[in-house]
């Protein structure tokens, strides 16, 4: 439609009559051709096919009558494959031939001479050559030939096509405002009131699918049946939103440098890819380069005047069927059928779903793209030959023939190659050249859509001659690998990790040394020494991917805890481990009442963590007795499910509970605003096999983006790394008004980072990167519309969980932006297409990309966790060497975590671990492990995501382990 439809004829623009004539090459014998008089300045031309030989129309008038409406730069010559078939005079004869696929000479020359004769007589004449010889056979079949010939005799109906105004030989208005699918349906009205028609068969492809809703609703009582192919309801809806492959394949089509780069972007939006790469033996070639050469062949034909394509456009874009005339078509009693290419990149197939819902009519998903009239032309004919007759067909069809060049198309281009071959003239200029001969085998498939925006902009000068538009493509704007990371949802890759000891820290310049202390906040993360692990929130787990039918195992600061949904749909969290013989409760059930079940002996526990039944008790007063007992209770801890993350609180009781509820969650403030706005996250969850004190050093890290991630994305290569120079953010610290007030929005409210340092433009377009401790990192991308959000959580001794999210303040891109940044300002675009492409994308494709970028990490991060294990994680200060200012956050981050990971887990408990015993790598593991161990995607990610569904089985393999070495990443 608007991006894509004017695609669906060829030629455009006024063919004069006698061409039109000329050209006329489907298998209908006696075709009646004439004009209706609408109004003073319109007129609309109309064909009838399926009259008997000698047969006038009123002697016809009993057949059944079918109007076929075409859609948007179309004319009716684009119906060709259904009149083919539908009526043309079938001959059988018993010594008929089968077509054989791999002889185009059969059958008349050519496979696609009457593919529904072949398909009719296929069934009913091929018998072997030993029955051939058996008379009783023969006999069987001249009977079987007849009956067949009696039946097709009784099925013929009339066929009227018309051209749309606007197109063709109807006539052309100048104002927009003469175009309306509602206007068109009057013509159509028109045409069957001239043709003294009742009542109609409908069929509309595409704008004419609209229009025949218009029909339908404005003369219920003409329609017989109703057939929606390629359509959609209107409006937005006709812009190719659904579609990241569609849009690309519209933006390709509108800077289109050549007629052959504009053919094949046409071909993609006509045509599934299977269909375009398949090899035909018969004509040693691709079907795309044959569909190519048919395109390029009638690209020569006469355009349609800008002003008439404007008016379609403009008719289809205002186009709108209400849930009240919806009703009305579904109520009026006659048959509705809504048709659809499963791959359509132009009108989405959602869309045809939705719409075959409202008319409370069937819908039939055919495997074809947007030109289902010639992809899928045996099954159209088929199903539209069962409303004609009432039956019931098995769809089966081989749409193959179609596909196939005609008999004239064939002529023609024996004609241009041998001018070609005797005057030395290019092939590609012949076909242009002789293509107002080829007539309506130009008009096939569909006008050029890079044509069609030509011929609309050139103005009423450009009516009757080729126009090709050759607009210089200009260089693509330097793409942010910031920005793609955060729109992919990823996070940052690989850094070492080490505990420095005060004395033998590492200087940061002075430029730095500075910032790290005005950027502290006053809060107690800002100071390591007096920071308390216990006392903040922490996620571990994304709701959308936690499987509420089931609990989960988590670690939390060296805690074994179990995650569980109650009966009220909240989550909770307890300790993993049942009071009567220390079972996990994470291999427990959860029951119908929403108590959790010990698998072990059945004790069963509420959200609280007391016991609610011990089957074992003697009686009731005995099991009274047994669950009041605090000994049979499960620590509980404070839970909260927000801004899409389940977070606990690590330490329980009344006081903990009541701290709990005053404290803050560590997010920004954007992303706060973002899911107040409804522009939620899509989080993606990895457990690492590596300590939470290296997983910070790694997101903090924007330097080694070109050399751990090369080529992860457009931009990302080795060849882009080099000189980093941070300078120091000065972000006001405290917990005044005016302090909160003055913190960018990619801090957090309550809290400033302890460091923020800008980085420089180089294979990225800039930015800021801050941490506040212990969990947040956030990038925020100089002139990005999206930052990234790291939540780096300490799980246990060598692990630690990742949340990476892409969080956006923009509203969601439309089709609609996309052209009118194509219009006002074409930098904008990739970004716009990457946001439309990222949006619609299901969410495992996110994880996918996530996997491999944590994939390209690992295995050096594990190996220095355990190397700083070796080495002592207190020496990191003397065994880095960090001579350039990109360190900075790591430096910032290793002073605070010296202090930090030195405090006792618990002070409370003279006993109590300190941070760096509960949930750091402190000794080497006696055995290497391997890369497989390390990148073990179904344990760290995909077992406990489950909105992988069915991604996961049918792409297994890329969600339990993909084998990455950067040797071999070139």
């Amino acid at each position: 439609m608007l991006a894509g439809e004017a695609d669906l004829t060829i030629s455009i623009g006024a063919v004069a009559p006698q061409q039109q004539q000329a050209t006329t090459y489907w298998a209908s014998a006696h075709p009646i051709k004439d004009y209706v008089r609408v109004d003073d300045s319109v007129s609309i031309y109309y064909e009838v096919h399926g009259l008997p030989p000698g047969g006038s129309l009123e002697q016809a008038q009993h057949l059944p009558k079918v109007v076929m409406i075409m859609g948007l730069a179309c004319g009716c010559s684009a119906w060709q494959w259904q009149l083919q078939d539908l009526v043309q005079q079938h001959q059988l004869t018993p010594d008929y031939t089968a077509p054989n696929s791999r002889n185009p000479s059969a059958h008349g020359g050519h496979p696609a001479d009457s593919p529904h004769q072949m398909h009719q007589q296929q069934q009913l004449c091929a018998w072997s050559a030993e029955e051939q010889g058996s008379l009783k056979q023969r006999q069987w079949q001249q009977e079987q030939l007849q009956q067949l010939q009696q039946e097709l005799a009784r099925q013929q109906m009339l066929v009227c096509v018309m051209d749309n105004r606007g197109m063709g030989l109807s006539s052309c208005p100048q104002d927009s405002a003469a175009y309306s699918t509602s206007i068109m349906a009057r013509d159509v009205l028109a045409v069957m009131d001239q043709l003294r028609w009742d009542k109609a068969h409908v069929l509309g492809f595409s704008m004419g699918g609209m229009i025949a809703q218009c029909l339908a609703v404005a003369a219920p009582s003409r329609i017989a049946s109703l057939t929606l192919l390629s359509t959609s309801a209107g409006g937005w809806q006709i812009v190719p939103t659904h579609s990241w492959s569609g849009l690309k394949t519209a933006l390709r089509m509108m800077t289109a440098r050549s007629a052959e780069d504009a053919a094949d972007a046409t071909l993609r939006f006509h045509f599934r890819r299977r269909t375009l790469k398949a090899y035909l033996p018969q004509w040693a070639a691709r079907r795309q380069d044959l569909l190519r050469r048919e395109y390029l062949t009638a690209a020569g034909a006469p355009l349609q005047p800008p002003h008439g394509f404007k008016g379609q456009a403009a008719a289809c874009w205002r186009h709108s069927l209400s849930a009240k005339e919806a009703a009305g078509i579904a109520a009026a009693g006659f048959p509705v059928l809504v048709v659809h290419g499963r791959s359509d990149k132009l009108a989405s197939p959602a869309n045809a779903e939705a719409l075959a819902r409202r008319l409370q009519a069937p819908c039939v998903l055919l495997p074809g793209a947007h030109f289902i009239v010639r992809e899928c032309a045996g099954q159209i004919n088929m199903l539209l030959s069962n409303l004609v007759w009432g039956r019931q067909h098995i769809m089966a069809a081989d749409n193959t023939p179609y596909l196939d060049p005609s008999p004239s198309l064939l002529k023609a281009w024996k004609q241009l190659d041998a001018q070609s071959c005797a005057c030395g003239v290019p092939a590609a200029a012949a076909a242009a050249a002789a293509a107002a001969g080829v007539g309506a085998a130009g008009q096939q498939a569909g006008v050029l859509a890079v044509a069609c925006a030509a011929a609309a902009a050139a103005g009423p000068a450009s009516a009757n001659r080729k126009v090709i538009t050759r607009i210089p493509r200009k260089p693509a704007p330097a793409s942010s690998t910031q920005q793609q990371l955060v729109d992919t949802i990823t996070s940052p890759d690989d850094t070492d990790a080490n505990t420095t000891q005060a004395a033998a820290q590492p200087q940061l310049p002075q430029e730095f040394s500075n910032s790290a202390d005005a950027s502290s906040s006053s809060s107690s993360s800002s100071s390591g020494s007096s920071f308390r692990w216990l006392e903040h929130w922490y996620p571990v787990h994304v709701e959308a991917m936690a499987d509420p039918a089931r609990p989960h195992a988590v670690t939390l600061l060296g805690k074994q805890l179990v995650l569980w949904r109650d009966g009220r749909g909240q989550w909770q969290c307890m300790q993993d481990a049942c009071p009567h013989r220390l079972a996990p409760l994470s291999e427990g059930r959860i029951e119908a009442d929403g108590t959790l079940q010990c698998s072990y002996h059945g004790w069963r526990f509420d959200s609280s963590g007391r016991c609610t039944d011990i089957p074992q008790a003697l009686d009731a007063k005995a099991k009274a007795v047994a669950c009041a007992s605090s000994r049979s209770c499960v620590t509980a801890y404070p839970t909260r499910q927000q801004y899409g993350l389940i977070w606990v609180w690590p330490s329980a009781g009344p006081a903990a509970a009541q701290q709990a509820a005053a404290a803050h969650l560590p997010v920004s403030q954007k992303l706060q605003e973002a899911w107040a706005a409804g522009n939620s996250p899509t989080w993606y969850r990895r457990l690492l096999p590596y300590s939470w004190d290296i997983l910070v050093e790694n997101l903090s890290d924007p330097s080694h983006l070109p050399f751990s991630h090369h080529r992860l994305f457009p931009g990302l290569t080795r060849a882009a790394g080099g000189p980093m120079p941070f300078s120091a953010v000065d972000i006001p610290a405290g917990d005044s008004p005016e302090a909160r007030a003055a913190r960018p929005k990619y801090a957090m409210a309550h809290q400033a980072p302890l460091a923020a340092f800008e980085y420089p433009a180089g294979f990225t377009a800039g930015g800021v990167v801050a941490y506040t401790p212990p969990c947040a990192v956030v990038y925020e991308g100089k002139g990005s519309f999206v930052q990234t959000e790291l939540l780096a959580v300490p799980s246990g001794p060598g692990q630690a969980l990742v949340f990476t999210a892409g969080v956006s303040s923009a509203a969601k891109v439309q089709g609609g932006d996309v052209l009118k940044a194509l219009l006002t300002n074409p930098k904008q675009v990739p970004m716009l297409l990457m946001r439309m492409k990222m949006a619609r994308a299901p969410t495992y494709q996110s994880h996918l990309r996530s996997n491999k970028l944590f994939d390209q990490d690992g295995a050096f991060l594990h190996m220095q966790d355990v190397e700083l294990a070796r080495r002592g994680r207190g020496s990191w200060a003397k065994e880095y060497y960090s001579p350039v200012s990109c360190d900075s956050a790591i430096i910032a981050g290793r002073r605070w975590a010296d202090a930090a990971l030195q405090q006792p887990l618990n002070p409370a408990d003279p006993s109590s671990p300190t941070a760096a015993a509960a949930f750091t790598l402190t000794k080497p593991p006696a055995q290497r492990a391997t890369k497989q161990q390390i990148n073990d995607r179904m344990n760290q990610h995909t077992k406990h995501c489950s909105i992988l569904g069915d991604a996961a089985a049918k792409e297994v393999e890329q969600f339990v382990y993909v084998e990455y070495s950067h040797a071999d990443n070139h």
